[in-house]
């Protein structure tokens, strides 16, 4: 949901409070106003959700015409409501998990042999059925795709994925693991391999990864947000650390 947007402000809600619900609704911790509204004047806002669009918003340049429209004809489209667009970012979400095994100062990657991401290493994890709870996803996933059964995972991260041409929105939430039972083995989605800390293999990874990676092997909870324009290019992301998640 990064991007500009129009959101309707009712009487009594201050702007501040309005970013504050979107913040909550979204996680995104980078929201930026064109203008204000007092807190007793119903109107609308043009808002920034993401440091890229935020930049696009303050300097007004990079804009597509389609973003133009937005901040300057107030006629094009009706502006949602908070409920609106809570409503539409549920929609758009899709919850996964993602659970990194390490044994001393090793982490154990796949492969992944088919489907979205071939080609690269990656964790191993996948999209929560309905009525599952996210922990049961990352044990169940860790099973069928390298015969493992996680014990004690912890989950360290949370962080959403947006492409710039896909209208879905990737929450994954990641678990991290030092206690397992079973034999490492091949599955028809994944090839495993062990790797040493200071030798991951990044450049046949997501581009993501060197980013929050290194932190969450150091112990660091974290949330953040990445943006694609393809699977290649990453344009922008947002990461921090957090006390708990």
């Amino acid at each position: 949901m990064q991007g500009i947007y129009r959101i309707y402000k009712p009487k009594g809600l201050s702007s501040l409070e309005i970013i504050k619900a979107l913040r909550k609704i979204t996680g995104i911790r980078h929201i930026g106003q064109a203008g204000r509204l007092g807190r007793q004047t119903a109107g609308v806002l043009v808002l920034g959700l993401g440091q890229w669009a935020v930049k696009k918003l303050k300097n007004g340049r990079d804009l597509l015409p389609s973003e133009r429209k937005i901040i300057s004809d107030f006629t094009r489209d009706k502006p949602l409501t908070l409920e609106q667009f809570k409503k539409e970012y549920r929609q758009r979400k899709k919850i996964m998990s993602l659970c990194l095994v390490r044994r001393k100062n090793q982490i154990l990657l796949g492969l992944k042999k088919r489907g979205f991401g071939s080609n690269r290493w990656n964790g191993f994890g996948g999209k929560v059925q309905a009525g599952e709870k996210i922990e049961k996803t990352a044990a169940r996933e860790i099973k069928e795709e390298v015969g493992l059964t996680p014990l004690k995972m912890k989950k360290k991260a949370v962080l959403i994925f947006e492409f710039q041409d896909n209208p879905s929105l990737i929450e994954v939430h990641v678990f991290g693991a030092e206690n397992f039972r079973g034999q490492v083995k091949e599955s028809e989605e994944m090839k495993p391999k062990w790797f040493n800390l200071n030798k991951i293999p990044y450049r046949r990874m997501w581009p993501d990864d060197i980013h929050w990676l290194p932190l969450f092997l150091k112990g660091k909870k974290l949330r953040g947000e990445f943006y694609f324009k393809d699977i290649n290019t990453l344009l922008y992301y947002s990461l921090r650390i957090v006390k708990k998640i």
